[in-house]
């Protein structure tokens, strides 16, 4: 008796709807076009969920030059920036907790 009840149990379980844990996927997105030549518009958009933005700061290479200051627009920021004449080869864009 104590082997069908525990088939059953088993069988029971592995039909029976049962909830589902994931991680949550809020991906960032960076769009960078170049305007003019050495000249460019750098989108980063931040996901959020509600009024709660995820901690993510961009911060550009030290070779840009920023034209304006940044257009911030919900979650989202504008950069337009002018670069020296090295480019933007080889160079890096950072993201960074507020923290630091």
């Amino acid at each position: 008796m104590r082997r069908f009840t525990l088939k059953l149990f088993l069988l029971l379980n592995a039909f029976l709807p049962t909830s589902a844990f994931a991680d949550e996927l809020r991906p960032a997105y960076l769009s960078i076009h170049e305007t003019k030549p050495d000249e460019f518009s750098v989108l980063w958009k931040v996901p959020a969920a509600g009024d709660k933005r995820l901690g993510l700061y961009l911060h550009l290479p030290d070779t840009c030059v920023p034209k304006a200051e940044p257009v911030r627009f919900g979650f989202a920021i504008r950069h337009d920036a002018g670069l020296h004449r090295q480019g933007m080869l080889s160079q890096a864009f950072a993201l960074r907790p507020l923290a630091q």
